[in-house]
């Protein structure tokens, strides 16, 4: 990392840790340099604004975690938060079932999400499986165009859909 950035991304780092201890550093001049230092953008140079923006999408995947919704065991939440965390939210207010994009393989991500789960349904456009939480995966076409899958509480009440433009 270090040599990727060279000297002055070194005396950059410095300048925002001092920054960060600062005891005269005002919330915002420490927010900054935290950012600086966590996603590599100088908010303060001004001339990085443009990269935030290009970087928008990396920096909402970060932040994408799977709801936790009832009867979902902590093993099934961590496996969604994996899958998620590679994905753009794309939920909009009107909708109650949260919407991701994933740039990422729908068959890989469908295998990692129903490991010892229960098959019940499977054919060349439609798998289902059922977990040991109830929880149902049901990989299957989107009527928009993009492959999905979807995650229905036990009770079949969609909770999200993650659509695959690949």
């Amino acid at each position: 990392m270090l040599r990727k950035e060279g000297v002055q991304g070194v005396i950059d780092i410095g300048d925002n840790i001092t920054t960060l201890v600062s005891p005269s550093s005002t919330m915002g001049d420490r927010a900054f340099a935290l950012i600086d230092i966590v996603i590599g953008v100088d908010l303060k140079a001004g001339n990085n604004v443009s990269a935030l923006k290009v970087d928008q999408k990396v920096i909402k995947k970060n932040f994408n975690q799977a709801p936790k919704f009832q009867g979902a065991s902590s093993t099934t939440l961590n496996r969604l938060n994996d899958v998620l965390s590679t994905s753009i939210s794309a939920t909009n207010g009107k909708s109650s079932v949260l919407n991701y994009i994933q740039d990422g393989s729908r068959l890989s991500d469908f295998k990692l999400l129903t490991v010892g789960g229960q098959l019940s349904h499977d054919s060349d456009h439609f798998k289902m499986s059922v977990l040991g939480d109830g929880t149902r995966v049901i990989l299957r076409p989107s009527t928009t165009g993009p492959k999905t899958i979807e995650i229905q509480k036990a009770t079949g009440q969609k909770v999200m859909e993650i659509r695959y433009e690949k």
